[in-house]
């Protein structure tokens, strides 16, 4: 994504391009590439990661205001690791030699997901006895998350000695889809495994899009220092 942003500036019209490491808090660090056109619109796309720590701050906050429970919490965080996080946006800057910035953009975070003990579906309504069987069936099942959110922002970037950018930001980023694949980690044994663990890989994927999509909508803070290249 940033080298067609860089690939778009070359070939159309003059503009400035910049390049920077990024964090926006509590949901991905990683690099940005920026371009803005004579005409004030501004494209910037982002890739990075969602770290650790950021989890455990989305899970805290939102355990905190008793939005969901410590096993919900946990799940999550094996949710969420080692996800990619995968940005876009679409800015304008209202007033000519003006810092300020006024943005909408896509925000992709997949390739996520770990194995997790059965048991901490126990908040997705699952029946007790049907839990317990996929729980003996096998202890671990396999989570593949991919999320969708729209998200929008205001930016202020200083321009030092004409190459330094420095950009701070405040926004939000609401889940506007989720899509949840469990799988058990083995293969059943028997026809009533089989249908425990088909119950079980249903409602959790089900529960899981029902977390992502009520709930992961989330304030952002964004700051960045950069390069600019022309």
């Amino acid at each position: 994504m940033i080298l067609l942003l860089l690939a778009t500036a070359l070939a159309g019209p003059p503009g400035h391009v910049d390049l920077a490491p990024v964090t926006d808090f509590p949901i991905l660090v990683g690099a940005s590439g920026a371009w803005e056109s004579p005409s004030r619109f501004r494209l910037e796309a982002t890739a990075g990661i969602f770290p650790d720590p950021y989890v455990s701050a989305v899970n805290t906050g939102l355990t905190t205001f008793d939005v969901y429970s410590d096993t919900t919490a946990e799940l999550i965080d094996v949710v969420l690791q080692n996800a990619l996080v995968l940005h876009g946006q679409v800015g304008f800057i209202p007033w000519e030699n003006s810092g300020l910035s006024v943005s909408l953009g896509y925000q992709y975070i997949g390739f996520a997901g770990d194995t997790t003990d059965v048991l901490l579906f126990a908040d997705a309504a699952i029946p007790s006895d049907v839990l317990e069987a996929a729980e003996q069936a096998t202890g671990d099942l396999e989570v593949d998350l991919q999320s969708h959110m729209i998200s929008g922002e205001i930016g202020y970037q200083w321009l030092i000695k004409e190459r330094l950018v420095i950009r701070s930001s405040v926004g939000f980023a609401y889940t506007i889809h989720a899509n949840t694949a469990v799988s058990a980690t083995r293969d059943p044994n028997t026809p009533a495994e089989e249908e425990a663990l088909e119950l079980v890989n249903d409602a959790a994927a089900d529960y899981l899009n029902f977390v992502f999509e009520e709930w992961v909508h989330l304030p952002t803070v964004g700051i960045s220092a950069g390069y600019r290249f022309f």
